[in-house]
């Protein structure tokens, strides 16, 4: 009897942990946060809330953003270049010979020997034999292909168990909110906005069949920003620090400023009211800071704190959610479609934010309806779960009805293609010389489609062409590269700066098998003699994987898997029987060849063809692609 599936939810920055000083319904998140021990900066004191009660503590340094520097290449630089915090941070990662990866490892560390120590109360101390555990991590919708391959060798090198997944947080957070949804009808069109923390991401999606299973597609490309609520916690704090004046506020003690921030992240934040009539007289405690009563500072208490600036603190942060909102849902109101918004994650809990969007221009229109989710907090965790239970497979391997039917991705993934040189088509830089059809050809791409369906096959018709000598035996092995590209028009020229590797599929094939087969030909004007010989690559498409396979005559002559969205993949090549052989050693060099004249031989001892550049692999792991197949997608049953 196969072990039971076990998913365990990650969230990352918002992942529950007890705070037994908190008494906040919002205690079921926890700050990303890691306290070093100053005089042994590799011993962590402490981490989430225990770590910013130690904030100032002797002996301490507090690291908190790190989750930001993790994908550099998203910031907005308008954004980052105000962010004292990230600036402060790297300044502290360079003092401590740290980096941000190396923070994150602890960090997670730490939440794993929690979970551990949880699920061995309820399941048992032998619960990671007993189970095949499973992690989902969520992701932001706006971080850029890699990062998924980072936080898996991050969370790897943390401890966590090696099945881990990746599904973004708006698609976890749509599987958690449309699923308990009976509201709704074929035909709408629904925006789910995950305003968090530090981002804020949306997806919008199509209902195709309400009942009996909730079916839908992807109506638009996901996008978001870094408009989460930190950016409203800090400009409160910039506003504090106005009021009270910079030299008195930068004297206060830190823990008293993390108590005034607590006020306001608890008290303050979540309902403050769009309509600045209906605010109560709001106040925050800052002990320490000098009694000024003209201002309303009384006793370490900031009693009258101004509507108009407090607006001020939230307007331009709730702004940019507002036009992330405002350019998924246009075009659903175009068609005249039945339109909800559905607002999740801690800041979607926001008064002043779900006012200010039913007060905007598309909030007051009569098809479209927005909605706060029940349970904001926890809807992106929860969500990753319940991926994690629809993509597991079956007890009797019967497919599973899935709620997403087909994605529109933010990516287009295409191969290498290489026609005759047309000049009036092809840039010059593109031409090469192929000498076993003595002809010019182009580098170029043949890109698939955005709509990306579980499953969905798209195969392409290659040509090689390669020199074998009569006494040559063993195999010749091939480089097929994919290549993605975030542009909305895709260029064909692989030179292009916009285009971006995914990963390289390796596969071989027999010589007796070629000579076998093949007719050789002898090449214009040269006379050598070449095998020329036709394959078939075909890529298969699921929802967080891309499988790409070589096939010769029939048979599968090798395989690799590539995170869609990520530069981590795992290959597999296949005997003459199409049998995969898992312990075969990748190439460990990157080289680059070319047809150039008098370059033939090696080529052609690389076994490579003519008209590709030539591209060895990073030492991936060797698995069979069915077998790991297999073992990812786990879940509780």
């Amino acid at each position: 009897m196969p072990p039971t599936h076990l998913v365990i939810g990650v969230d990352f920055g918002t992942t529950n942990w007890p705070d037994p000083e908190a008494h906040s319904p919002t205690t079921n998140k926890v700050p990303t946060a890691v306290v070093y021990n100053i005089a042994r900066p590799e011993k962590v004191l402490d981490w989430g809330y225990g770590a910013i009660r130690r904030r100032d503590g002797q002996g301490s340094e507090l690291f908190e953003w790190f989750k930001l520097l993790l994908q550099p290449e998203s910031y907005d630089e308008n954004m980052a270049g105000d962010m004292l915090e990230l600036k402060n941070l790297k300044d502290l990662l360079h003092t401590y010979g740290k980096s941000a990866e190396d923070v994150t490892v602890d960090y997670l560390k730490c939440i794993w020997r929690h979970t551990e120590k949880q699920l061995c109360m309820k399941l048992g101390p032998s619960f990671m034999v007993e189970y095949s555990v499973q992690v989902v991590f969520t992701i932001p919708a706006i971080w850029e292909p890699g990062s998924r391959n980072k936080v898996k060798g991050l969370a790897h090198k943390a401890g966590l168990p090696k099945n881990i997944e990746f599904v973004q947080e708006p698609e976890a957070a749509a599987m958690e909110v449309l699923k308990g949804s009976r509201n709704i009808g074929k035909g709408d069109i629904i925006t789910v906005c995950d305003a968090g923390g530090g981002t804020c991401d949306l997806q919008t999606y199509e209902v195709l069949t309400p009942q009996p299973y909730l079916k839908v597609r992807e109506f638009e490309v996901g996008e978001g920003g870094f408009c989460g609520s930190i950016f409203i916690d800090k400009a409160f704090e910039t506003y504090i620090e106005s009021l009270v004046g910079p030299k008195q506020y930068s004297a206060i003690p830190g823990r008293s400023k993390e108590k005034m921030k607590r006020n306001f992240d608890w008290g303050i934040k979540p309902m403050f009211q769009y309509n600045l009539d209906e605010n109560p007289r709001l106040s925050v405690d800052l002990p320490g800071v000098r009694d000024n009563i003209p201002l309303g500072i009384d006793d370490g208490t900031i009693r009258l704190l101004s509507m108009e600036q407090l607006d001020k603190v939230f307007r331009p942060t709730c702004l940019k959610v507002q036009e992330l909102v405002d350019k998924q849902v246009r075009k659903a109101i175009e068609r005249k479609k039945t339109t909800l918004v559905l607002l999740v994650g801690g800041f979607g809990e926001s008064s002043y934010l779900f006012d200010l969007l039913r007060n905007s221009g598309l909030g007051k229109s009569s098809i479209v309806k927005l909605l706060q989710s029940k349970k904001p907090w926890t809807a992106v965790c929860r969500g990753a779960t319940l991926w994690g239970l629809e993509h597991c497979p079956s007890p009797d391997d019967t497919d599973k009805e899935v709620m997403i039917e087909s994605r529109k991705s933010q990516y287009s993934y295409g191969i290498i293609d290489t026609p005759p040189f047309d000049p009036t088509k092809h840039d010059e830089q593109d031409k090469f010389w192929d000498p076993a059809d003595a002809i010019d050809r182009a580098r170029q791409i043949e890109w698939i489609g955005r709509e990306i369906k579980d499953g969905d096959k798209f195969t392409t018709e290659q040509q090689r062409a390669i020199r074998i000598q009569f006494f040559d035996f063993g195999v010749r092995r091939f480089h097929d590269e994919v290549v993605y590209c975030g542009s909305d028009s895709p260029p064909r020229r692989r030179g292009d700066s916009k285009v971006k590797n995914l990963g390289f599929l390796p596969w071989k094939v027999d010589c007796k098998k070629i000579r076998w087969h093949e007719r050789r030909t002898g090449a214009p004007f040269t006379g050598r003699a070449y095998f020329r010989f036709r394959y078939t690559l075909e890529l298969v498409l699921g929802s967080t994987l891309l499988e790409v396979f070589a096939i010769y005559r029939g048979k599968r002559m090798g395989m690799a898997e590539m995170q869609l969205g990520g530069d981590g993949h795992s290959v597999s090549e296949y005997d003459d029987d199409g049998d995969t052989e898992e312990n075969e050693q990748a190439p460990e060099s990157a080289v680059e060849q070319t047809a150039a004249p008098g370059a033939e031989q090696t080529a052609e001892a690389s076994g490579a063809h003519y008209n590709e550049r030539i591209f060895e692999l990073p030492s991936p792991t060797h698995t069979n692609g069915y077998a790991r197949r297999a073992s990812v997608f786990t879940t509780l049953s």
